[in-house]
């Protein structure tokens, strides 16, 4: 996730905090965030109980363990649904049953960046696993990663309780962006990270994006097509503007593997695409402008 925001006005130290939680740093800005850290932090932590594949309590892991049905975890049925859709919507290249094919590959709990000689086969979802509202069934122990779009839900569930007093906010989470002030965000030049190619003018919504650069080690990243075991060469990096993180930030994934045209059969976002040759194709109504 790779966005730097950029913003004429300074936020006061006494409306800013910056810290690292679930492996990224967060910067939020809202008037009384430092009376409200303790409970931003207690969302974080029980989110990441429940969906990090990388903590052996979390509940991802204990699913990992063993088959059966499970009680759905707070937030998940949102989630699980919104993977549904993006897996029906990408042909199922973007699906949560990618955990051990990751894992596999070296993107494991210990981060040791190693393929393991034996690579999983990404299982079918229909084969393996179903859900509802009150529970989430699979029938052989399986790893679930919820990379793609979890990082959103959660900047949503944070940036939801920080306008519940209806002050204004910025959730900024390693580039996972949402607010509801007016803020420019450069966009972020995936071959050096000093730099921006464009920048993006919002007062409301979410930006998120999507690049291999930064977590990336051999011929792999995180962004992994489950067909074949490989991360996409075609495209450098996704930007995706829509209402929320979660789905800004699936999407930002989505284009990795299905034309933008066709997502757009599912969802309304706007978006940027830089592809390997440096082209870029950016939406008609895309908040902002390519340098």
């Amino acid at each position: 996730m790779m966005h730097s925001p950029k913003s004429a006005v300074k936020p006061s130290p006494k409306s800013s905090v910056t810290f690292d939680a679930i492996g990224t740093r967060w910067q939020i800005d809202c008037e009384d965030v430092h009376n409200r850290l303790p409970q931003i932090k207690a969302i974080i932590d029980s989110y990441d109980q429940a969906f990090s594949r990388f903590r052996p309590d979390s509940f991802i892991s204990k699913m990992s363990q063993r088959h059966g049905t499970f009680t759905m975890p707070e937030h998940g049925y949102e989630l699980l649904s919104f993977y549904s859709q993006m897996h029906k919507a990408t042909g199922g290249l973007v699906t949560p049953l990618i955990g051990q094919t990751l894992s596999d590959l070296g993107y494991d709990a210990k981060y040791s960046l190693v393929p393991n000689e034996d690579i999983s086969i990404t299982k079918q979802w229909g084969d393996v696993l179903s859900f509802n509202e009150a529970e989430i069934s699979i029938e052989e122990p399986t790893l679930l990663d919820f990379g793609a779009a979890g990082k959103g839900q959660l900047v949503d569930l944070i940036s939801d309780f920080l306008g519940a007093t209806n002050q204004s906010y910025c959730v900024d989470a390693g580039g996972d962006i949402r607010l509801n002030q007016k803020l420019a965000i450069g966009l972020e030049n995936p071959d050096n990270f000093d730099e921006v190619i464009g920048v993006a003018q919002l007062n409301r919504g979410s930006l998120c994006g999507s690049a291999g650069n930064r977590r990336n080690w051999g011929s792999y990243n995180h962004i992994i097509n489950p067909v074949n075991s490989q991360s996409p060469e075609r495209i450098k990096a996704t930007w995706v503007y829509t209402d929320t993180a979660m789905i800004a930030d699936g999407l930002a994934t989505c284009l990795f593997f299905s034309d933008p045209t066709e997502l757009r059969n599912y969802f309304s976002f706007e978006f940027v695409i830089l592809y390997s040759d440096n082209s870029a194709q950016v939406s008609d109504n895309f908040p902002g402008e390519l340098f």
